[in-house]
């Protein structure tokens, strides 16, 4: 007699492939409940931004700026200072709730000078978070001279002053031992889950010949430095984003209009992946 085959791996097979697509549906569920979930909190709550200190201000280069914008050193610091917290909300506003603190530097016990009084900020030097590159592209002539021809000096020390994307320095947030309490407390107020500590602005001026000096032709690098802590206190998210760009013009508000939105573009880019989890 011939053998009966036997039938059971043939309907288990049947049984698995019927549950594959359940089983995929169900996570699928799990996605988008996770996504609502993260919305829904996020919508519940703000984030709170922290402009840098005044006192975080690097600019090398910046007396042109001066001159040509008749401004001071102390206003141009607060120029740039201003427009990136603005900026920076503006752009966070399509996806977040942002709020700043009032900026009343002048009282120590107001809500920013207290943030400022608690909180360390520790250099480190780690690769850039993210990086623009706003100078057009190298001339044959550039590539095959010397560093100073791509990437200009200061025309006195001929210092090799070219960006170092992999290794920056950094400048994180932290808020001190036993103070975390305070700092919960002051974010409360705002009823805010995160707060973005801007940390550092840098910027540096170069020219790739002493020509280019006289006829205000500058390659520049702006680096904003950030941190991301939760209402605790706890580090999320932190960096250097940059950008290197070549300019004619040492109007400040054209430099901002030209680079400020391009750098909180980054840095929105790198908090988001962090704070929705998707």
């Amino acid at each position: 007699m011939r053998a009966k085959k036997n039938i059971f791996p043939i309907i288990a097979v049947f049984i698995v492939l019927g549950l594959i697509p359940l089983i995929t549906l169900g996570q699928g569920k799990d996605t988008i409940n996770n996504k609502l979930r993260n919305a829904k909190y996020l919508e519940n709550g703000y984030i709170l931004v922290l402009p840098f200190p005044p006192q975080m201000y690097e600019a090398q280069g910046d007396q042109y700026i001066c001159l040509k914008s008749k401004l001071n050193p102390g206003q141009l610091s607060d120029l740039f200072r201003r427009s990136l917290t603005s900026t920076l909300m503006y752009n966070m506003n399509d996806l977040y709730n942002v709020v700043e603190p009032n900026d009343n530097l002048s009282y120590k016990n107001s809500d920013i000078s207290v943030l400022y009084q608690i909180t360390n900020f520790k250099t480190s030097h780690k690769k850039l978070k993210a990086y623009y590159k706003g100078y057009p592209h190298f001339t044959l002539w550039q590539l095959l001279g010397p560093l100073y021809k791509r990437w200009g000096s200061d025309c006195v020390n001929n210092v090799r002053q070219k960006p170092n994307r992999i290794r920056h320095k950094y400048v994180k947030a932290e808020i001190m031992k036993d103070k975390d309490s305070i700092y919960t407390s002051i974010v409360s107020r705002y009823d805010a889950l995160y707060t973005l500590f801007i940390t550092d602005f840098e910027m540096h001026t170069r020219f790739k010949n002493c020509l280019d000096l006289q006829d205000n032709v500058y390659q520049r690098d702006i680096f904003i430095h950030y941190t991301l802590l939760d209402i605790n206190g706890d580090f999320i998210e932190g960096g250097v984003v940059g950008t290197t760009f070549q300019s004619s013009s040492n109007d400040a508000k054209k430099i901002i209009e030209n680079n400020i939105s391009i750098l909180t573009g980054l840095i929105i880019a790198n908090i988001r992946n962090k704070i929705s989890g998707t």
